[in-house]
């Protein structure tokens, strides 16, 4: 449910949403890795002198991951956000301020909640050049998903946090024309501090989660 409330120059957006993930996996993954007749076996297993010496053992991937998993998810979340455009000084001003909110839990653990609030203030200068400046800034958080809960195990830790990172930016946009064209030359300037970051790994198109914050 989303809804919008305009009065003069005020504006409130609001909403709020309920979603459920029901998810259901079979991981049935392995890597074999083999040269001229030479199985590379896992760290700390049993010796192969290969092909000096005869190997009877049994064939062991180097890598395997077999599990299922059953999860679900259920989160709540909403946001409000009052916005206002006025002048100052003849100088256009914009600024708003909101916050977001989600409350979830993952196969009926302990719900996890976050409070994100933010605001950003703007101006346009009644100049001769087309300058807007804006200062903004925010807690955000990332609520994980289904992958992010899950390790390169394919074990899911129900516990992992959301990722949080506190914003703050100084920005510029200076618009004008150049070769009878529209030109827009954006500067921004911004500090970000980083917390509860779930790492993950690439290989190809692979992501694997560390799923630890």
């Amino acid at each position: 449910v989303r809804g919008v409330y305009k009065k003069n120059k005020n504006e409130i957006h609001f909403g709020i949403k309920y979603q459920k993930e029901d998810i259901r996996e079979r991981i049935r993954e392995w890597e074999m890795i083999d040269s001229l007749g030479f199985s590379v076996r896992p760290p700390n297993h049993i010796a192969n002198n290969q092909p000096y010496e005869a190997f009877e053992g049994p064939i062991t991937p180097f890598q395997n991951i077999r599990t299922e998993n059953t999860v679900t998810i259920n989160r709540v979340s909403g946001f409000v956000q009052f916005s206002r455009k006025n002048e100052w000084n003849e100088h256009e001003v914009w600024y708003n301020i909101g916050v977001r909110a989600q409350q979830w839990n993952v196969n009926s653990s302990k719900n996890q909640f976050i409070f994100s609030p933010r605001l950003q203030f703007a101006i346009k200068p009644n100049w001769e050049k087309d300058m807007l400046f804006r200062v903004s800034g925010g807690w955000y958080s990332q609520p994980p998903f289904y992958r992010e809960l899950r390790d390169h195990t394919g074990t899911v830790n129900a516990n992992v946090k959301a990722q949080k990172s506190i914003h703050f930016v100084l920005g510029n946009d200076y618009s004008f024309l150049l070769w009878n064209r529209p030109f827009k030359l954006t500067t921004a300037f911004y500090y970000k501090d980083i917390s509860n970051v779930n790492a993950y790994t690439v290989d190809n198109v692979r992501i694997r989660y560390q799923a630890n914050n």
